[in-house]
């Protein structure tokens, strides 16, 4: 069943991913009238928006729903975990707007992963797909990224 991003004037629906091993704060993504940002919320709903840009953006994004189906986090709270349709919807609109083609096709695959209700595993490895290191030519390691990335967003 897909939540209701927002109603009138209401502030936007965020979908949790997880939390970090002993934080009562947790990450996840929230859409917007300009699209997905990642965001952390706290335990009494404040709701911090990362600011990134571009590739940066859509990276973190990508890093958020790789921590999905690994399972690396722990729960998220009850009520904003995301669901297949929350993030079928996110990765539809990176392939949206993702410029290179390549890309574009390999998170194409993704959604039809998630769509088909293909095992978590296979979606994470697709998602894995999706991402490289140019400069190193190797895999990046999409959760070892949010970590490093939720350092600044929520620190200790």
């Amino acid at each position: 069943m897909k939540r209701s991003r927002s109603i009138g004037h209401a502030p936007p629906t965020p979908s949790a991913v997880g939390r970090r091993s002993g934080r009562s704060s947790w990450v996840g993504f929230v859409e917007t009238d300009d699209g997905f940002h990642l965001v952390v919320g706290g335990p009494h709903g404040s709701l911090r928006h990362s600011m990134s840009t571009g590739s940066a953006r859509r990276l973190e994004l990508l890093a958020a729903a790789a921590a999905h189906y690994a399972e690396a986090l722990d729960p998220p709270p009850p009520g904003l975990e995301a669901t297949q349709a929350d993030l079928g919807d996110l990765v539809r609109w990176l392939v949206a707007v993702e410029g290179e083609t390549e890309r574009r096709a390999q998170l194409a695959a993704v959604v039809d992963a998630i769509d088909d209700g293909l095992a978590g595993e296979v979606v994470l490895s697709r998602l894995r797909d999706t991402i490289s290191d140019e400069t190193k030519k190797e895999q990046v390691d999409l959760v070892d990224l949010l970590l490093e990335r939720l350092k600044s967003l929520d620190p200790a």
